[in-house]
């Protein structure tokens, strides 16, 4: 990804899939640190949807900027955790 890339002095990436994403040690670490009750909720600016992904629940989860893969049925209101870019 991104990040792995440029730690390694690359360039990233010229267009990151997000749908192609995976959760990384740190995501899953985030995740075991809720579990285990140290953290009580994690904040992200990242709309990648890869601390649902990991595990994160959406109680423990504030999205600033939203979630792409996150749909949201006008009816009832409930949410839907999709596998593609939705535009949210």
């Amino acid at each position: 990804g991104v990040w792995t890339a440029e730690s390694k002095g690359e360039a990233p990436p010229p267009s990151a899939d997000f749908d192609q994403a995976a959760p990384t040690a740190t995501h899953m670490a985030l995740v075991a640190l809720v579990e285990a009750g140290y953290v009580k909720l994690v904040v992200s600016q990242n709309v990648d949807g890869l601390h649902l992904r990991s595990g994160l629940t959406r109680e423990a989860l504030a999205e600033l900027h939203g979630n792409i893969f996150m749909e949201k049925c006008e009816k009832c209101s409930k949410e839907y955790f999709r596998e593609f870019d939705v535009g949210g």
